[in-house]
């Protein structure tokens, strides 16, 4: 099971003392906690390895802050989908990984771009603030032929933005593509 693989590693984290780990794992449990409908567990798990990043920021690589960040923002987002806590993280997720843009994957740039634009667009209706960040994922999904399926989803999002914002052939062409 995956989880028991991650508590494993989690395991071995925490008596390693391996701080940045032991979040990231976190942040993956939470993630699967909520795929099994432990929703309680899954909010825990994430405020947890947010808690660890927020204590020990500079023992963090940026693409380890990245994605601690990211997988408890999202996991808390499914969870308690009215609540903006998770949006604090995603921006901060973001900011780190245009930051260190030579220290972050581009996958995993995108996977941020595209969920704080979800974010802004389907809680806050905040279309102009997505817009630009959903073109970003965009053009990184775009340059990997591994990336069609986050690319479509980009698409689809860059298609309910640009068609809130007025903007109806964008939209039709992004459906399109």
């Amino acid at each position: 099971k995956a989880d028991e693989l991650l508590k494993r590693a989690l395991k071995r984290a925490m008596a390693s003392g391996d701080l940045p780990m032991q979040a990231l794992l976190g942040s993956n449990l939470a993630m699967s906690s909520y795929l099994r409908n432990q929703s309680e567990e899954a909010w825990d798990w994430a405020d947890r390895s947010v808690a660890i990043w927020k204590k020990n920021q500079r023992q963090f690589s940026p693409e380890q802050a990245v994605e601690t960040l990211l997988n408890a923002a999202r996991t808390m987002s499914y969870v308690r989908m009215a609540d903006p806590q998770h949006r604090v993280y995603l921006e901060e997720a973001v900011r780190l990984s245009v930051a260190h843009r030579d220290q972050v994957f581009p996958v995993t740039r995108a996977l941020g771009l595209s969920a704080l634009a979800n974010s802004y667009h389907a809680f806050d209706f905040r279309y102009a603030e997505a817009y630009p960040l959903i073109q970003e994922a965009i053009s990184i999904n775009r340059a990997d032929p591994l990336r069609q399926r986050a690319l479509a989803d980009s698409l689809l999002t860059l298609g309910i933005v640009a068609r809130y914002l007025g903007r109806a052939d964008e939209s039709e062409k992004a459906m399109e593509e």
